[in-house]
């Protein structure tokens, strides 16, 4: 475990790292997830990446401890994950899911208050430290101008930052993010890439879901490849994201390009109608 300044309140953060060993996850007689042994490296931009259908959301769940693996251990530093409290986690792990909830009676500013209620006293009330926190975020991910709107009133991409906002108010160790690109305009997608690389730069260790493999290639430090089930390879983007691996896990031919500093991934059996 290696341990960094965090940017948010200037105290140290341990910088969490996770593995799996030997993991398959069976859901109604199907299995999801087969033989999967991965490291998530403590204090970087991990990013699951593969097809439609090739277990990334389910890893994710299970890296989380949301769902238990049917055989194999998911490990959070040294400890098992399912010997660790839901509380223990909501203390050491943040969960963004690609569908957030619809209907909240509450504003945002409340929303972002309940990423307080695992460190909050024994009254649950949040404290003037609490409230300076979510304004201090709220001013980051420049939504101070709803903080006092109806959770039900924003738009999915202002709903998506919200929930960004609220881990950030959570402050804890580890980010799990299933497709956080969800419903976010290209400048709010950049804002994004740039806040979890600082938030990794501060210690924090970060896993995303993602399906743009050229955002993958731009700011991930280490990238797990998933096809049907089974982990192909993983290691540095430019270790992965090789032509042959990718043809293999997407069944399609693709082509690396090198343009003023960045990589793309073109796909080279499509081709735009005449």
């Amino acid at each position: 475990m290696r341990v960094e300044r965090d940017s948010t309140n200037g105290v140290s953060m341990p910088a969490l790292h996770q593995q799996c060993c030997d993991v398959a996850y069976i859901r109604n007689g199907r299995t999801l997830l087969s033989k999967i042994d991965a490291e998530i490296p403590a204090g970087q931009f991990t990013a699951i990446v593969g097809p439609n259908g090739a277990g990334k959301s389910t890893l994710l769940r299970l890296l989380g401890g949301l769902d238990h693996p049917n055989r194999g251990e998911v490990y959070l530093e040294q400890q098992s994950i399912t010997h660790i409290s839901a509380q223990s986690r909501a203390r050491r792990i943040g969960w963004l899911g690609q569908f957030g909830p619809s209907d909240l009676p509450l504003s945002v500013a409340q929303y972002l208050m309940l990423g307080r209620h695992a460190t909050l006293g024994r009254f649950g009330q949040p404290n003037r430290e609490d409230r300076q926190l979510v304004a201090q975020v709220l001013e980051d991910f420049d939504m101070l101008a709803q903080a006092q709107q109806a959770w039900r009133t924003l738009s999915g991409g202002e709903r998506q930052r919200a929930g960004l906002a609220r881990l950030a108010v959570q402050d804890v160790p580890l980010w799990l993010l299933d497709e956080p690109t969800n419903h976010l305009d290209l400048k709010h997608q950049i804002q994004l890439f740039q806040r979890l690389r600082e938030e990794t730069a501060a210690g924090r260790t970060i896993v995303a879901v993602l399906h743009d493999l050229s955002l993958a290639t731009r700011w991930a430090d280490h990238v797990i490849l998933l096809s049907e089930g089974r982990l192909l390879r993983q290691g540095p983007p430019a270790h992965v994201l090789q032509a042959d691996i990718l043809s293999t896990a997407y069944d399609v031919s693709t082509e690396l390009l090198y343009e003023q500093g960045l990589h793309w991934i073109k796909p080279t059996q499509l081709q735009p109608p005449c």
